[in-house]
C-alpha cells in the first residue's frame, strides 16, 4: 500500500488530487500486466502483486515511488510512504 504523507511518516492532511493522479500513474507504468492496483482513499493506493517474493515486490516499490517523484516533480507538499 502506498500513502501520501507529510514527510514525517504521518498521512497528509486533506486529498490533493494531483499528487494521487501522479501516484495512479507511477502505480500504472511500474506494474506488470498480472499485477493490479486501485486507489484505497483520498490518500492511499493498494496494489497487488502475483507470484512474486519479497525481493521483487521492493523493486517493485522502489519503481513507483522513483516514477512518483519523476512524474510529481520537486513539489515538496506530499510524500510516498
Amino acid at each position: 500500500m502506498f500513502t501520501l504523507g507529510d514527510g514525517e511518516g504521518y498521512p497528509q492532511g486533506g486529498g490533493n488530487e494531483d499528487a494521487m493522479a501522479a501516484l495512479e500513474v507511477s502505480v500504472a507504468y511500474s506494474l506488470r500486466m498480472v499485477d493490479v492496483g486501485s486507489r484505497y482513499s483520498s490518500l492511499q493506493y493498494i496494489v497487488i502483486l502475483v507470484d512474486t517474493n519479497l525481493e521483487n515486490g521492493r523493486m517493485v516499490a522502489e519503481r513507483v515511488v522513483n516514477q512518483f517523484y519523476k512524474i510529481y516533480g520537486g513539489r515538496t507538499d506530499p510524500v510516498v510512504l
